[in-house]
């Protein structure tokens, strides 16, 4: 048993945070009073920690960003369509990393002479359809998915 310096409650030690630096390995004050003292900081500290983690993420991103990109596009599929990331790897290898409609290349940030790859899915249904690049999703988009629209499109450019 210990007594906490901030609330005064005697408490077990596995209720104390552990830390290396001091003789007994365990911090004077209680997870529950530090806790709440962390809370109690952030709030008053808010706008500054919002900075720093915006100024962190943005290291990470510039550092890396093919691996910013596919972590993204792997969180929007498990989020979005319950999708993993083995998931999508198997698709755009089954699609043999190029969009089905344009057949350029595509991966998770646009680089390398690649367009930057989405996931297509049905507005209706929720059903993912495939790996597309962002241009050819958004000509979709614009068509309203509708393959009459696209039936439409594609007499309008053969008569020209």
């Amino acid at each position: 048993m210990r007594q906490c310096r901030i609330c005064g409650l005697d408490k077990p030690l596995e209720d104390f945070p552990k830390v290396r630096d001091c003789k007994e390995g365990r911090q004077s004050f209680c997870k529950t009073c530090k806790n709440a003292n962390h809370r109690a900081w952030r709030a008053r500290n808010l706008d500054r920690e919002r900075q720093r983690e915006s100024a962190n993420e943005a290291r990470r991103r510039a550092a890396n960003p093919a691996q910013h990109a596919r972590n993204a596009l792997y969180s929007r599929a498990r989020r979005l369509y319950g999708m993993s990331g083995e998931d999508v790897m198997k698709m755009l290898e089954d699609q043999n990393g190029k969009c089905p409609i344009c057949q350029n290349a595509i991966m998770w940030g646009a680089s390398h002479g690649a367009s930057r790859m989405v996931i297509d899915h049905c507005h209706e249904s929720g059903q993912v359809r495939g790996l597309l690049c962002d241009q050819c999703n958004k000509g979709l988009g614009l068509l309203k998915d509708s393959p009459d629209l696209l039936a439409s499109a594609l007499t309008y450019l053969a008569g020209m």
